[in-house]
């Protein structure tokens, strides 16, 4: 895992409601959570849906509905009285798409992150800490949604933005986070788990709807 780099995103108040569902990932239940570990979710559902990000069709939404077991929760409970905190995260392991920076979550206190793991320029790395301690609750689904997109730039500013239309799979993993150096690092995390099919793609034509 790298060092943590300062989040730029912004955290949307609401996203598009009629959007079309593409793919829908994996149900992941297990009898000690997802990824085999104590306190995470009892079960993750993944969707996918089409969105737009330079151009209209040239991104996704990736959503997560977590729920806890009472089990799960307790477990977390544990944890949280260290100091560490629930991290939902997504990671493209192909390193194909970016994310945005825009996300949305009803997790209690949701903190976002992004990471550029190999230093090509795209954000394959995405993470929404739920910073509350004490706050999620079992049987309640909570929502984590992740702006993704084909188009990266490999520079802060005047580098050409670049576009990929490669098909790739988007991995959900858990993992347990402490706030270090002014953000929250994982400690502890499970393999990835459950993940939802992105296909390939052509660039769209401006004006497409």
């Amino acid at each position: 895992m790298s060092p943590r780099r300062p989040s730029r995103g912004v955290r949307w108040a609401a996203l598009p409601a009629l959007l079309a569902v593409l793919l829908v990932g994996r149900d992941v239940s297990a009898a000690t959570g997802v990824g085999g570990a104590t306190w995470t979710p009892r079960t993750v559902e993944m969707v996918v849906t089409l969105a737009g990000y330079r151009q209209p069709r040239d991104s996704v939404y990736v959503f997560l509905r977590l729920t806890w077991d009472k089990a799960g929760v307790k477990a977390l409970r544990q944890y949280e009285r260290d100091g560490l905190r629930y991290t939902q995260e997504l990671n493209d392991l192909g390193g194909r798409m970016s994310g945005t920076g825009f996300f949305v979550s009803d997790l209690p206190g949701a903190s976002y992150d992004r990471d550029d793991d190999d230093g090509d320029g795209r954000w394959e790395e995405l993470e929404v800490t739920a910073t509350e301690a004490g706050a999620i609750k079992a049987g309640r689904t909570y929502v984590v949604g992740f702006h993704v997109s084909r188009w990266s730039r490999p520079c802060d500013g005047g580098c050409p933005w670049r576009w990929t239309h490669r098909g790739t799979k988007l991995w959900a993993l858990s993992q347990l986070s402490s706030y270090f150096l002014g953000e929250w690092q994982a400690e502890r995390w499970t393999s990835p788990y459950s993940y939802v099919s992105v296909p390939r793609m052509a660039r769209p034509r401006k004006g497409d709807a």
